[in-house]
């Protein structure tokens, strides 16, 4: 049975709770701990610390009781990821957390003992990283990391408060850039996947394998979208998934006669490589309806699979059953990388733009117009051309164009996977050019 020991002094009253136990070898050993209460009267404060010592006395048992008098920061960092990270977060959080730990935290608080980590402690680093020339989001990220730390330290009444809540942070640079696409630039985009690139390839001279020279003459080559990045892209658009839950699906998850997509797990990266988790939240997990011809493209890409599939015959690296199989693949038939539809998504930008500026060139060169004729007409182009913006960002326009036409915040907020309909607001809750135009025309009415 654990002892309880009531102690006043200047700091105030706390319970020194002891615990002997006896370990493998027959050998009895004591060890303590400091309870701090928070109740105010001493009936409650007692009861408080019994319940603690009840719980602790388990932990001693269990062999998962710290030595508060002698435990670092480093090492309650061990027992915060083996008892807490690997059961709260996901694999690559957990990696993300160490990562932030071990290059900058550890270094500079680890050797402290965890109870004399200090609020100054904590706020030393931020400056040091500001210092360093970190934005503030990544500061912030580091400051997350501690921050897991010392607040499971709090709960488990090792510290007396988290010293992290009382630092200040650098303040977040709001960018106030488009990071999207408005309805105009969507359809343009989603035409852009249909199109035909022209790429000039220049004479050269190419050496052999036994010295000689070959000439090459210069050629014109077309390009297509492939199909299945013309699909990707376009579930992208009107479903609004993250990279992750899009690289996870399965043809199982494709719902062809309801018109549903269905998220069930993610792809994330991790040490070992790319590895297939749960959804980011338990709101991740939700089932969207997308437009008809959106199915249509999906069973066009899948039938095209199929056949690729069965073309591979035994170098097919993927389920046999084609419903098991990834919607989205490598060429042997392995889940695609979630680096393939960013630089994808990039170039298409590339391409596209590319094109509008030659014509813009032919435009410019064409003597036929008049000068009127041809502004108006280069213009016309200009108007043509796709922000550059991220692939991401195909999520962010998603959502932006539900909200900005009336789609009520708790719908986009299912369909984004967000936990609380707040989040979906901080995020994608900017006001469109083309909506403020609209306000201002509405109080024109209403009060003109």
């Amino acid at each position: 049975m654990a002892s309880i020991k009531r102690i006043e002094n200047k700091k105030g009253i706390t319970y020194k709770i002891s615990v002997s136990y006896k370990d493998n070898c027959g050998v009895f050993h004591l060890i303590s701990t400091t309870f701090h209460p928070s109740r105010k009267s001493e009936g409650a404060q007692l009861k408080e610390a019994k319940a603690f010592a009840v719980e602790y006395e388990k932990r001693v048992k269990e062999g998962k009781a710290y030595d508060l008098s002698k435990i670092t920061f480093k090492d309650f960092c061990i027992k915060w990821r083996d008892e807490w990270a690997v059961n709260h977060l996901t694999q690559s959080q957990v990696e993300q957390y160490q990562s932030a730990l071990d290059r900058v935290i550890i270094p500079a608080i680890g050797n402290k003992e965890l109870a004399k980590v200090m609020a100054l402690d904590c706020q030393s680093i931020v400056n040091s990283l500001v210092k360093a020339g970190k934005a503030p989001k990544t500061v912030r990220r580091y400051v997350t990391a501690m921050n897991s730390v010392l607040r499971f330290a709090y709960k488990m009444n090792l510290i007396r408060e988290n010293p992290v809540s009382r630092i200040e942070l650098p303040k977040l640079k709001k960018d106030k850039a488009l990071h999207y696409f408005n309805n105009e630039q969507a359809n343009i985009f989603l035409k852009a996947l249909d199109k035909e690139y022209r790429f000039e390839y220049e004479g050269c001279d190419r050496t052999n394998k036994d010295g000689s020279i070959t000439h090459v003459d210069g050629y014109t080559a077309i390009h297509r979208i492939p199909l299945q990045l013309k699909v990707y892209f376009t579930i992208a658009l009107y479903g609004g998934f993250r990279r992750g839950e899009m690289i996870g699906f399965d043809w199982n998850a494709v719902n062809f006669e309801n018109h549903t997509i269905t998220v069930k797990q993610a792809v994330a990266r991790t040490k070992q490589g790319e590895a297939l988790k749960d959804p980011k939240t338990e709101s991740g997990f939700r089932t969207l309806a997308l437009p008809s011809h959106c199915f249509d493209l999906l069973k066009e890409w899948k039938n095209e699979e199929s056949v690729y599939k069965a073309s591979l015959s035994g170098s097919w690296q993927s389920s046999s059953d084609i419903e098991d199989c990834p919607v989205f693949i490598q060429k042997n038939g392995q889940r695609m990388s979630l680096y393939t539809p960013g630089q994808a998504f990039d170039r298409i930008l590339q391409f596209h733009n590319g094109e509008i500026d030659r014509q813009i060139e032919t435009a410019k060169k064409d003597n036929t117009l008049s000068e009127s004729a041809q502004a108006v007409k280069i213009k016309g182009l200009e108007s043509q051309k796709l922000p550059i913006i991220r692939l991401h960002d195909l999520r962010h326009t998603s959502a932006t164009l539900l909200l900005a036409y009336g789609v009520d915040i708790e719908t986009v907020s299912h369909r984004m996977g967000h936990s609380e309909a707040s989040v979906t607001l901080d995020i994608y809750g900017h006001p469109m050019p083309s909506q403020d135009d609209k306000a201002s025309s509405v109080l024109g009415d209403l009060l003109g």
